[in-house]
Order: C-alpha cells, then sequence, then structure tokens
C-alpha cells in the first residue's frame, strides 16, 4: 500500500518540461471555447449551414451540460410533484390553510384531479361541494394502460417520462356512463370507467391541456403530431393541432395550427420567433361554441394561443378564421364562453419584464371592449400561477380560479367574496402537492352526469 501511495505521489510531483505544459494549456483554452461555441450553436439551434449540418455533435453535448442541473434537482426535488420544495418559488398565502376551507355551496361538484401522497399517483375525486364530502374516486393504473402501448417513435420513452408517479391526469372530463377522459402532458388520450378500467386508448397523437365537450357530445382536445407534414416547417418540434375525437375514442377531425394559419393568409404570425422557437403557438385550450350568437355559431373555436398571446375565433366548417382577438392579456391559458356576447380569458399576466398577479379579462364582442373581474379580490388573495391555470364564470358569476403554480383552487360567489378555498396539502407533513386542472359541475348536463355515475354505483360494483 505504501509503494501505491508513494508511485502516486512521485506523479503528481514529476517535473514536467515548460513546452508541455503549454501545451496542456493552449489544447485545453481550444478546447474549453470549442465547446462552448458547440453549446450556444446547440441551444439556438444554428446546427445547420446548407447540407452541412452538425447536429449530431450538438445535441448530446448540450445534454451533457444539463445533466448537473437535473443531478441537482432530482436531489433538491425528488417528487417533481411536490410544491414549494427548495427548487420552487416562494408561495405568498396562508399556510393555514389545510384541504377545503370555507363554506359550502349548494347543487354543484368538483372534479378534482390532484396528486396524491396517500396513492401516490395522480388521481380524480368528485366532491361535494355543499359539505366537500368526496362521492368518488377514479385512481387509474397508468403504468398498466402505458404498458399496452407499443414503445416506438414519440412513445419509446413513456415509461421514463408518463409512469404512474409522473403523469399529471390533465383536465378529466366526466363522461355520461360515469368514466372520465383524460390525458397527461404530451400522452394518449384514455377513458377509463368509474371503476377505474381502461375503456380505450387514443395513441394517434401527444395530446395535452384541456378537454371540452361539444354539441354533439364529441370532444375537442388539444395535442401534437410526431412529425411536420408541412414543407419548410419540418424542425418545429412543438407542432400544435387541433383534435375532435368521438365518444368511442375514434379521431373524427385533425387541424395543424401551422396549416390553418398559412390557409387564412397569416404565415406571418408563424416568423416572429424565428425558427429556433420550437412552440409558436403553445396551444392550450379549444372551447367549442354551443350556443348560437350574433358573433358565432355553433360548432365555432375559440382557442387560446399562449404563446402569441391571442384567442382565435375559428369556424371548422368553412376552415376561416373569423377573428384575432388580442388584448390587454399575456401569455394567458383558457378561453370560456360566459354569455352569447362575451367570452371570459385566464390572463396568467406573464411579460418580459416579470409576473403580475393573475387577471381574469373579459371581452365583450357587441361593445369590442375589454373589462377584468375579480380583479381586486385576485390581487388580496396574492393569485400568481407563471404556467398553466383555469376559471369558470357561472351564470350568477360566481367564480372557480385554479392557480396551478400554488396548488391552490378558490371560489368567488355572486358578490365577489371568497367562500371556500382548497389546498392540496391535505397530509402529515402540510406539503403542498400539484392540482391539473380541475372542473367544476353546476350546469344541468353536468348534474345529470353525476346523478348518472350514482345509480351505476348501485348497480355495477367495482372489484377493487
Amino acid at each position: 500500500m505504501k509503494t501505491f501511495f508513494k508511485k502516486i505521489e512521485n506523479l503528481l510531483f514529476k517535473k514536467i518540461e515548460l513546452w508541455v505544459l503549454l501545451i496542456v494549456i493552449i489544447f485545453f483554452i481550444v478546447f474549453s471555447y470549442t465547446f462552448g461555441v458547440l453549446v450556444r450553436q446547440g441551444i439556438e439551434g444554428r446546427t445547420e449551414l446548407g447540407k452541412f449540418s452538425i447536429t449530431k455533435i450538438t445535441k448530446p453535448i448540450v445534454e451533457a451540460t444539463r445533466l448537473p442541473e437535473k443531478i441537482i434537482k432530482r436531489i433538491l426535488k425528488p417528487n417533481e410533484l411536490r410544491i414549494k420544495d427548495f427548487w420552487d418559488k416562494e408561495i405568498k398565502f396562508s399556510e393555514e390553510v389545510k384541504g377545503f376551507n370555507g363554506k359550502g355551496v349548494k347543487n354543484k361538484y368538483l372534479l378534482l384531479s390532484r396528486y396524491s401522497i396517500e396513492h401516490n399517483q395522480s388521481i380524480v375525486e368528485l366532491v361535494n361541494l355543499e359539505n366537500f364530502e368526496v362521492l368518488h374516486k377514479w385512481i387509474p393504473n397508468i403504468d398498466y394502460f402505458n404498458s399496452l402501448i407499443e414503445k416506438v417513435g414519440q412513445f419509446k420513452n413513456l415509461k421514463r417520462d408518463n409512469n404512474i408517479k409522473r403523469f399529471r391526469i390533465f383536465h378529466p372530463i366526466m363522461t355520461d356512463d360515469g368514466g372520465i377522459i383524460f390525458s397527461g402532458n404530451l400522452s394518449q388520450l384514455i377513458k377509463v370507467d368509474h371503476c377505474s378500467d381502461l375503456k380505450w386508448q387514443n395513441t394517434d397523437y401527444l395530446f395535452h391541456h384541456s378537454k371540452e365537450e361539444d354539441k354533439e357530445q364529441n370532444y375537442w382536445v388539444p395535442a401534437n403530431i410526431f412529425e411536420s407534414e408541412i414543407k419548410k416547417f419540418e424542425k418545429i418540434n412543438e407542432h400544435n393541432i387541433l383534435v375532435k375525437i368521438s365518444k368511442s375514442g375514434k379521431t373524427l377531425y385533425k387541424k395543424s395550427l401551422v396549416k390553418l394559419f398559412i390557409e387564412n393568409d397569416l404565415e406571418h404570425y408563424l416568423h416572429g420567433f424565428g425558427f429556433d422557437q420550437n412552440d409558436i403557438f403553445h396551444l392550450n385550450d379549444i372551447q367549442p361554441a354551443n350556443i348560437q350568437s350574433n358573433f358565432w355559431r355553433i360548432g365555432d373555436l375559440f382557442i387560446s394561443l399562449r404563446n402569441l398571446s391571442m384567442i382565435i375565433h375559428f369556424r371548422p366548417s368553412t376552415n376561416k378564421i373569423m377573428n384575432l382577438i388580442h388584448g390587454p392579456f399575456f401569455n394567458q391559458h383558457d378561453v370560456d364562453i360566459v354569455s352569447d356576447e362575451e367570452i371570459s380569458i385566464f390572463n396568467n399576466n406573464k411579460k418580459l419584464y416579470g409576473l403580475d398577479h393573475t387577471e381574469i379579462i373579459i371581452y365583450n364582442f357587441k361593445e369590442k371592449k375589454f373589462r377584468k373581474h375579480l380583479n381586486n379580490e385576485l390581487k388580496i388573495e396574492n393569485v400568481k400561477t407563471l404556467y398553466e391555470g383555469v376559471h369558470t364564470i357561472m351564470p350568477k358569476f360566481e367564480t372557480l380560479v385554479e392557480n396551478n403554480v400554488d396548488g391552490r383552487i378558490l371560489y368567488f360567489d355572486e358578490n365577489k367574496k371568497l367562500k371556500w378555498q382548497f389546498v392540496n396539502n391535505n397530509n402529515p407533513s402540510r406539503t403542498i402537492y400539484a392540482i391539473n386542472w380541475s372542473r367544476i359541475l353546476y350546469n344541468e348536463r353536468d348534474l345529470a352526469k353525476v346523478k348518472a355515475l350514482e345509480k351505476r354505483k348501485k348497480t355495477i360494483k367495482c372489484l377493487n
């Protein structure tokens, strides 16, 4: 052993010729500079010149530079769906709130999608908002569903990226038979029955964000295609499409947003970020019009495009964009139809110079004016969300607001008073976990679905 250490000592203190040292230093400088250039070119997407490409070199180098961050994040944030880790922003609202807090409301239910520390996965609960009682739970076996899909193409890393612990059940929607339809963040679209057993999976595309039902009881869901089918736009990774899905899970219609903009002579909107921007639109909501209006037709769509800070009014029957809505909103999520002349927009209010408090913006088509709803109340409650976020305005202007970044849901009554709130921290350590775009059930059709579920539970018992 002593001999070994003696050899190490001799090696470390060995005299080196000056010219050798200079060559090593010069090599190190050249290598560091070259490595830095390759990383920069890779991040900026400037890896091709004519037929010459260095993508195969820059891609693994860029990934290698991200390893330290990934390792540190893994240590400091072991559960990606846990909120208020060292890695996350400071949460400003009162930490005294635990689970549901406040006074309930009658004839309304919450389809609550959240990460459950008890089950170590995302689950969905049907909550009676009169007394906050959980009436039913859906606990899908995501790993089993994934095992049924061939691990090729966009699904080759399904086990890694969307396993049962990481899968977020995004914006579930109840069906007439007591089941729910949902996706993860870029995953297959899934339907389970009231026992959480698989009914079907659609693997045509990678689905994400909102799920909305139209007048014909089909579903509109944002998705990404696997490869661009449009010449000159092949390199865009986040190639968003509008997809309509039938009750049985079949794809009825799909429309590329790039193609739609080109066909409507709006291609100039596609080049604002340059081709190094892989996410031109960031499609996050497709809201079908289910009521007739002087300003739209049944079957029209209102579509939220975050990265353009834009709402588009689209008519699929004619393939025409009827209107582009810009206004006092920035990087928004979620657009809803409030009445036959108004829509509402969840304004994340993310600007180049910082994040302001969340706003709900209402646009009146008749007056062609914007106004803010619950502006002071959202300020007082310090509602801020850098990403995601949904809202619902009910007939008497009762309003549900989901603040995903803080794992928090708020309900304001018709007098703009905070009636109740929910924080996903009902566990011994009071740790806050993710919520995943919940939905309030209040209208005639929603309540019929709740009654159908109650009836089905009595006639068909679940084995698990």
